[in-house]
């Protein structure tokens, strides 16, 4: 799996890390990584995880970027009591299938005044 990762790395994402860094991730970046098994290891041995992650990041940060939003809420299906979700959801997000994401946001209503 990390020997198909860094062959991704390596033959795509490197390449055209400029390009990318300017125009955005090309969905064929995502789906190369989900075929070498990188997007399936958020619920894997950390380890792995670790080094794949590494192998992305040095190949390409908008991509890695891109890729490592996806693991959190793949973990956060994968650790849910909701057998329904998992059965739909977990299987497609480790293939990369679809992609997942997550985001922070504020409500101002809720701000601290000074």
């Amino acid at each position: 799996m990390l020997s198909e990762t860094s062959r991704v790395a390596d033959e795509l994402l490197s390449p055209s890390a400029d390009r990318t860094a300017h125009d955005g991730v090309p969905r064929a970046h995502l789906d190369a990584l989900g075929a070498s098994g990188a997007l399936g290891l958020a619920t894997r041995n950390p380890a792995l995880l670790r080094r794949a992650t590494e192998i992305v990041s040095a190949a390409d940060g908008a991509t890695w970027f891109v890729y490592a939003q996806h693991h959190q809420p793949v973990r956060a299906v994968a650790a849910s009591d909701n057998q329904i979700l998992r059965d739909r959801w977990l299987t497609p997000l480790l293939t990369g299938r679809p992609l997942s994401g997550h985001a922070i946001s504020t409500c101002p209503s809720h701000a601290t005044r000074s």
